[in-house]
C-alpha cells in the first residue's frame, strides 16, 4: 500500500492534466495494458511530465 507521502504526490500531481497519458486534471494517471484497456499507474504517483508540470503549477501560484 502506497504511504502517505505518495498519495499525496498523487493529489498534487492531479492539479494539472498530465501531457504523458492525458489524463485530466483531477484524475489519476493511466497507463495502457497489452490488451489496450486504461489501467491506473502503478509505482509511481503519477507520470514523470506531470509531476514536474504540477510543481511548475504549484510554484507558479506561490509566486503570485
Amino acid at each position: 500500500m502506497a504511504d502517505l507521502a505518495w498519495l499525496l504526490e498523487r493529489e498534487c500531481a492531479q492539479v494539472v492534466p498530465c501531457p504523458a497519458c492525458h489524463a485530466p486534471t483531477g484524475h489519476t494517471c493511466t497507463r495502457r495494458t497489452s490488451t489496450g484497456e486504461r489501467v491506473p499507474v502503478v509505482g509511481m504517483p503519477a507520470h514523470s511530465a506531470r509531476i514536474k508540470a504540477a510543481d511548475r503549477a504549484h510554484a507558479q501560484e506561490a509566486n503570485k
